[in-house]
């Protein structure tokens, strides 16, 4: 508590003149700043928390710890995908530290998002009950000026000290990545699946087109309805016959982009199917993140010029969700 002496002046009645009136006190109760009470409440956390950073590779796992006991980083190496062994050591490095502090102790997990994607991050949730950040790795800070080392064990302790930032509050040390729900990942399943098969719908036909320029011939379409019967009576640019071995070869490929080409109808056909079925959803009823919204949300943008079914489906995440702050 502090106190604070003010001194008023006013005026005689009889005289006129300004003469000092009695001195007022005020006392005030000093209270804690916000940013003290939260930095209290950070220090706290940070002093019960088991920091877990995990990094996955298809050789090992290596997995950094930092206990609250310790100021020193441990490194682990576990066998690649080894969940009873990961289970395990948090399991026993949280016992340790329980028994250390005479108290609960609370475990955060990292580790960097990949082409593992979100599977084990589900399995921490659902077999451990741990809240686990899943990070974008571009967003760790480096020195871009100074020669980088870059190993697994680096790394992982790299990991664990970001996520000892981050606990703290500091935003700026890495980007989490939204982890979508099972039902939310697979409904991308389908336009990945199209992208893939257009692909390799382009690199077949660019094949074929390639073995008949080496013979000197132009004017065929690969994906024309009558290719093979024009194919048949095709003759070199020099006057010869289409040589056999490469006739057959171009056989080949044509049965596998018709295979291609039926796939690509398929997806599209049941792409197509959604957005029809959610023309006769109502937005408003439908559940949060369930497959009916989707549809509707989908069927809504497909209302809009120059928006296909192939474009709103792809856009739907984007539309809805990029004023939530979400990152995709």
């Amino acid at each position: 508590m502090s106190e604070e002496c003010k001194r008023s002046y006013g005026a005689d009645s009889e005289t006129g003149t300004t003469v000092p009136l009695p001195l007022i006190v005020i006392r005030r109760r000093e209270m804690p700043s916000t940013n003290e009470a939260a930095a209290s409440a950070e220090a706290e956390a940070e002093q019960s928390t088991l920091y877990v950073a995990i990094e996955v590779s298809q050789k090992s796992w290596v997995v950094g710890v930092k206990s609250p006991t310790s100021e020193r980083i441990g490194l682990h190496t576990l066998g690649p995908a080894d969940k009873e062994g990961l289970r395990d050591l948090i399991e026993s490095q949280r016992a340790k530290a329980e028994r250390a502090l005479g108290g609960e102790v609370r475990v955060l997990c990292c580790y960097e998002a990949g082409y593992e994607g979100f599977w084990l991050e589900r399995w921490l949730d659902r077999e451990m009950s741990i809240e686990t950040v899943v990070l974008d790795p571009a967003s760790l800070l480096v020195n871009r000026k100074a020669k980088q080392r870059k190993t697994d064990r680096i790394d992982a302790k790299k990991m664990v000290r970001a996520l000892l930032a981050h606990d703290r509050g500091d935003a700026a040390v890495l980007s989490r990545v939204r982890v979508p729900s099972v039902q939310e990942e697979d409904r991308k399943r389908l336009l990945r699946e199209r992208q893939r098969l257009v692909k390799e719908r382009t690199s077949l036909t660019n094949s074929i087109k390639g073995l008949l320029k080496l013979h000197g011939v132009f004017d065929l379409d690969p994906r024309g309805k009558e290719f093979e019967e024009t194919f048949a009576a095709v003759v070199t640019a020099y006057g010869s016959p289409f040589p056999p071995r490469a006739r057959q070869e171009i056989l080949r490929i044509v049965e596998r982009l018709g295979l291609v080409q039926r796939q690509i109808a398929e997806v599209e056909a049941e792409r197509d199917a959604v957005a029809r079925r959610g023309e006769a959803i109502p937005e408003a009823v439908t559940r949060e993140g369930s497959e009916e919204q989707a549809a509707a949300k989908i069927a809504t943008l497909t209302q809009l010029k120059g928006i296909g079914a192939n474009d709103a489906t792809r856009s739907c995440p984007w539309a809805w969700c990029r004023s939530r702050g979400f990152r995709w």
